[in-house]
């Protein structure tokens, strides 16, 4: 949604350091997964309710 601002906050996703972000209305946008090792981000894994959106 060009225009729209998304706001997001830290979470922990199963356990592992994450982000979810929702839209300006409420409605949940996107929810990132961090796996850390050795200090490092090794792997994203990403969830969005947007259709054909791009990583």
């Amino acid at each position: 949604m060009a225009g729209s601002a998304a706001r997001g906050r830290a979470a922990t996703v199963n356990g592992r350091p994450g982000v979810i972000s929702w839209n300006e209305d409420g409605t949940p946008l996107s929810l990132l997964a961090f796996t850390v090792a050795d200090g490092l981000i090794t792997e994203i894994t990403r969830w969005s309710t947007r259709r054909n959106s791009r990583s």
